[in-house]
């Protein structure tokens, strides 16, 4: 089994992935590692304007669902870098409130505020300039689930009931994830019993966070689980608020992980150097820790689900 730093070191050869040729050429390396790991795989391509191409292993019957969106991010401004680590990203509302009042003042003003009313438009045309480097946002992500793909792929039973999917177009709204659950729906593929799992920036912070939208028995689960071995294990409601892919499997109570570190005010939390050229670097045992915390959940599930069947068993040979 390879570790977690080579496939992090591994990854480096595709540092940027969001035109549709760096894209296709990281898709084509997901099919070969994870075929190689015994793992059969498909594709799933969107008819949006936006075309989104998602990758994911074939599962007969998933239990668990572990996904992490694979293309990269443009750079946002390094003031509005700075605003995050001083609020945080978890106060998202927050911040808007804050950035629109504060240039509305700009604006208001005249004279040196207009000029830097407009300089701080002006700075964000960086939104349209892809990032060089993405090792936490979110190849970190892609690390943890091929990490727990060798895992799955040496288990014939975890195969049919776990599904790694690696989705397309996060950056952009969470086209890639949305589809997919659109397109899943339509096929007739159940989710009443499915567990959803994001992996979104899990290389860099000292503060694992389960993230819910919502009603969540998974994150209730898997937060005791991390808990239990990092007791600075948070868990977090964001209600109508999307931070990762999660958001788009609310309904079925999905989470994300990610790792954070605690915003200057305190009560907030950020993920550091998200979108920037400064994301260069991960601690590999962070993404392994993670990604072993999910085999944990996913043998809590086996447990779970081998438990219920064998007290439907005891009842049925009772009526017998």
């Amino acid at each position: 089994m390879q570790t977690c730093e080579q496939i992090v070191n591994e990854l480096k050869n595709y540092p940027k992935r969001l035109r549709k040729t760096e894209k296709k050429k990281f898709r084509s390396f997901l099919h070969k590692k994870l075929n190689e790991w015994g793992l059969s795989t498909a594709e799933f391509k969107s008819k949006r304007l936006l075309k989104s191409v998602d990758v994911f292993t074939k599962s007969e019957k998933p239990d668990v669902v572990v996904m992490a969106h694979y293309d990269t991010p443009t750079i946002i401004p390094p003031w509005l870098n700075g605003l995050f680590q001083l609020i945080g990203h978890t106060r998202q509302i927050s911040l808007i409130i804050f950035v629109i009042v504060a240039l509305g003042a700009l604006n208001a003003l005249g004279g040196v505020g207009d000029v830097i009313y407009y300089v701080l438009l002006a700075s964000l045309l960086t939104l349209f300039i892809p990032n060089p480097h993405n090792a936490n946002d979110n190849t970190s992500g892609v690390a943890g689930v091929l990490y727990l793909a060798q895992h799955i792929g040496r288990d014939d039973e975890l195969k049919k009931r776990v599904q790694l999917v690696f989705v397309d177009n996060e950056e952009w709204g969470l086209l890639g994830s949305s589809d997919l659950r659109r397109h899943w729906l339509k096929s007739g593929i159940p989710f009443d019993r499915t567990n959803v799992i994001s992996l979104d920036c899990i290389g860099r912070g000292s503060v694992p966070m389960v993230i819910q939208n919502g009603t969540s028995d998974v994150a209730q689960a898997l937060y005791q689980i991390m808990h239990q071995d990092r007791s600075e294990t948070r868990l977090k409601n964001m209600k109508f608020i999307p931070l990762s892919d999660n958001f788009s499997f609310r309904q079925e109570g999905a989470v994300n992980v990610s790792l954070f570190n605690k915003s200057i005010i305190p009560g907030g939390f950020y993920i550091i150097h998200a979108h920037s050229p400064r994301d260069k670097s991960v601690n590999a045992d962070n993404i392994s820790w993670v990604a072993e915390r999910v085999l944990d959940y996913i043998k809590y599930v086996q447990n779970t689900a081998s438990e219920q069947t064998a007290t439907l068993t005891e009842e049925h040979d009772v009526h017998e």
